[in-house]
């Protein structure tokens, strides 16, 4: 029963600050629309949760409030959100609900959307009048940087799953944030979203709950599933070749791009050419320059160029 307005679907890998005109144009796409085919009874918005922008720290939380000093405090607003969203008391305050995803890898952005389009139609109904509040601590990154297989964040999703199906709460989100953002607002949070006009439980207040969350993230910050190897111990690895009949993958965690890397990095590589190691297929070098010289020196020829580390 819904009339539908889609403004704008974009979005971006994982890189550099989002530039100004951007997020001017593309924001302003859906500022416009709330704008000029209102009234707007309510609005689901599907955003990452971790964007910097040239002039703004917290991308969506900027957008929100624009958003929100169009429409009112009245009209509901729910966001889904990345498990790695740094999420703000920006974006707390302007959004009525926040839903993060709970699978890393994500796979359960189709039921994180119902859940959303559900809790905003009780919403848009009077049903409910939902609210959000934030916990945070001190904390570049924690909660096993999101791993939602076992450990910490696994154990709170389930608890935060438990007091949503026991009507406790609307919503309970753990977000391991995006410690490579460099802003002040970086890193894990809990977001309990609750009902205003009292129609949730009799458990815990919301913002106890965050905070005995939030307790439980720090307490075990220390708490990781990931262990980085040396260059040496990667080429090692790499000269044991695969075990069994599944190939063997060797990431470059330093140089990540979706990290703000810049894909260019030859430490393992070099590190594989002086061992000797053989049957591998190294990928990828990102390096333009590198690809000309190439071109130049045509098919079938040696060159000698420099590759990498530019």
């Amino acid at each position: 029963g819904w009339t539908l307005i889609h403004p704008v679907s974009a979005n971006a890998n994982p890189s550099g600050t989002v530039t100004d005109d951007a997020f001017e144009t593309i924001g302003g796409m859906i500022l416009d629309a709330a704008k000029r085919q209102g009234p707007i009874d309510g609005v689901l918005f599907h955003l990452h949760g971790a964007m910097v922008t040239e002039s703004h720290e917290d991308g969506e939380g900027e957008l929100l409030e624009r958003l929100r000093g169009i429409l009112g405090p009245n009209v509901p607003i729910v966001v889904t959100l990345d498990l790695h969203a740094n999420v703000t008391q920006k974006m707390a305050y302007n959004a009525s609900a926040l839903i993060a995803f709970r699978t890393y890898p994500h796979i359960d952005m189709y039921e994180r959307a119902w859940q959303g389009a559900e809790l905003l139609e009780d919403a848009m109904q009077g049903k409910t009048r939902p609210k959000t509040i934030i916990a945070r601590r001190p904390m570049l990154h924690g909660l096993d940087w999101g791993r939602t297989q076992e450990g910490p964040m696994a154990e709170l999703i389930a608890r935060g799953e438990t007091l949503e199906h026991a009507g406790e709460a609307l919503a309970v989100s753990i977000c391991a944030g995006f410690a490579l953002a460099n802003i002040r607002d970086v890193g894990p949070s809990v977001t309990v979203t609750y009902d205003e006009m009292g129609g949730v439980g009799t458990g815990p207040p919301p913002q106890e709950i965050a905070e005995t969350f939030m307790d439980h993230a720090w307490e075990t910050r220390a708490y990781t599933t990931v262990h980085m190897l040396s260059v040496a111990q990667a080429v090692a690895r790499a000269r044991e070749g695969q075990k069994g009949d599944q190939p063997l993958v060797i990431a470059d965690f330093t140089d990540n791009p979706g990290g703000g890397g810049y894909g260019d990095a030859t430490a393992f590589l070099k590190g594989l050419v002086e061992a000797g190691v053989e049957g591998v297929a190294f990928h990828a070098i990102c390096d333009p320059q590198a690809v000309q010289d190439g071109i130049r020196a045509r098919i079938g020829a040696t060159a000698t160029l420099t590759l990498g580390g530019k």
